[in-house]
C-alpha cells in the first residue's frame, strides 16, 4: 500500500444531502515521496504524469472535493455516492468520459479516478483515467495501470441529474 504522509489543517464540505465530510489539507512533503514517486513511474511506465507532487489532496479529494483536500476517511465514498446520487453503470460499454471509476478490494475502497476516454475494444475496454496516487501526482493512466488496479474490483459511476 502506498504510504501516507501525516494530515493538518482540516477542511470541510457537504454532500447534497447536507452530510458533513471532513477532508485535511496537508502542506508536508517529505523527501521520501521523490524516491517513491521515481520508483512508481518506474514500475507503471504507461502512467503519464500530469501534475508535481501535492500533499494537499489525495484521489477522493480529486473526485469529491475538487482538489481541495485529502478524504482519508474511507467511510465517506459510499455516502457521497448515494447522497450525491451517483449511479452505478454495470455495463462497461455505456461508460463516458467524464464518470467516475471506484477500486475496491478485500479491505474496501482503495482508489478513485475521473473516465476520459470512452472504453472499447481498441483500449480492451480499460478507459484512460485521471487520477491522483495518494499524496503524490495526479496520473493518466488505463485504468487497469496503477497501484491500485492489481487484485481490486473496478465499478464506474456517473450523476445523471
Amino acid at each position: 500500500m502506498i504510504p501516507i504522509i501525516g494530515l493538518k489543517t482540516t477542511n470541510k464540505f457537504e454532500t447534497r444531502a447536507g452530510t458533513q465530510i471532513i477532508g485535511f489539507i496537508n502542506d508536508d512533503i517529505n523527501p521520501q515521496i521523490f524516491n517513491y514517486v521515481r520508483k512508481l513511474e518506474r514500475d507503471y511506465p504507461k502512467a503519464i504524469p500530469r501534475s508535481d507532487i501535492s500533499s494537499n489532496y489525495n484521489c477522493h479529494g480529486l473526485i469529491f472535493s475538487s482538489r481541495r483536500c485529502f478524504i482519508d476517511n474511507i467511510s465517506y465514498i459510499p455516502t457521497i455516492l448515494k447522497e450525491d446520487q451517483y449511479q452505478k453503470i454495470d455495463d462497461i460499454k455505456e461508460v463516458r468520459p467524464g464518470d467516475i471509476i471506484i477500486y475496491s478490494d478485500n479491505t474496501g475502497i482503495v482508489h478513485s479516478g475521473i473516465v476520459i476516454t470512452k472504453p472499447d475494444r481498441n483500449n480492451l475496454f480499460n478507459p484512460d483515467i485521471i487520477s491522483k496516487w495518494s499524496n503524490f501526482k495526479e496520473y493518466i493512466h488505463p485504468a487497469n495501470h496503477c497501484p491500485y488496479s492489481l487484485n481490486s474490483e473496478r465499478q464506474y459511476f456517473r450523476i445523471y441529474k
